[in-house]
């Protein structure tokens, strides 16, 4: 008889190696960097004004991540073009292609909001093909959606009847 069944696919669970996938997506991030370092000191050698400052790039995620930015680098102040500016990078490096979302932390959204028109992303994608690059201007003006995604709990009440002040041995 002519009768239609419906399959659904059940889910399974899967074991991520988080370990890993944190290693890896470091190792992205830093060959990102890498690229974006190398596209800016080309940038900045083509223009005579801008030049001299292809070698005072600074890759200062090097030092820690806590800048809110990964690499400083250097352009013309729109406002007055003989004069060079300081410019805040931040790399993201994706596998995926140029509108694969990207993760932004609460420090890079607040940097971003201080730098205003200094801070740049700058979007390393299609990186295990052909990698290219999109620069982000202006995370506040492109047509961008920054949607939060964490939370952090404070204030965890210690004296409540549900606190152990001990947990049993591990026996396995």
């Amino acid at each position: 008889r002519n009768s239609l069944v419906k399959e659904e696919k059940v889910p399974y669970i899967t074991k991520r190696d988080y370990a890993k996938e944190a290693i890896r997506n470091t190792e992205k991030g830093l060959q990102g960097e890498y690229l974006v370092i190398n596209y800016e000191k080309e940038r900045l050698i083509k223009n005579p004004i801008t030049k001299p400052y292809a070698d005072k790039i600074t890759h200062v995620a090097e030092s820690g991540d806590g800048h809110g930015y990964d690499i400083i680098s250097y352009d013309i102040n729109l406002d007055a073009p003989n004069e060079v500016i300081e410019i805040y990078i931040e790399v993201k490096t994706t596998t995926g292609n140029r509108d694969a979302p990207f993760y932004l932390s609460d420090n890079e959204l607040n940097v971003a909001r201080i730098k205003g028109e200094l801070y740049k992303i700058y979007r390393v994608y299609d990186y295990n093909t052909v990698p290219k690059l999109k620069i982000i201007d202006n995370l506040f003006d492109e047509t961008l959606e920054i949607k939060p995604i964490n939370y952090i709990v404070k204030g965890v009440n210690q004296n409540d009847k549900h606190t152990k002040n001990q947990l049993p041995k591990n026996t396995l």
